[in-house]
């Protein structure tokens, strides 16, 4: 294997190590935006004028978003699909 080559498996497996902590920190996201809205749903409200709009549904939709670039990029890293990565 030529140093090109291993240098490129390494550029491979670090990027689905960072897209890896990416997707973790998106679950921790989501998990708080799911802990407040079951225990703490009167206190997570933000502000009086938009009463949908509250600490929780803001992490929840957060989480959600970080989850999905986040399995995207590990998929696209380990398939070496750049379509996925660009996402």
């Amino acid at each position: 294997m030529s140093v090109s080559r291993r240098c490129l498996c390494c550029v491979k497996y670090l990027m689905f190590i960072f897209n890896l902590i990416f997707w973790l920190g998106g679950c921790g996201l989501f998990g708080i935006g799911v802990w407040l809205s079951f225990t703490q749903a009167e206190f997570s409200s933000l502000p009086l004028s938009f009463p949908s709009l509250s600490a929780a549904n803001l992490l929840l939709v957060a989480g959600g978003i970080t989850m999905v670039i986040g399995f995207l990029g590990c998929l696209g890293a380990l398939k070496e699909q750049r379509c996925l990565l660009c996402t």
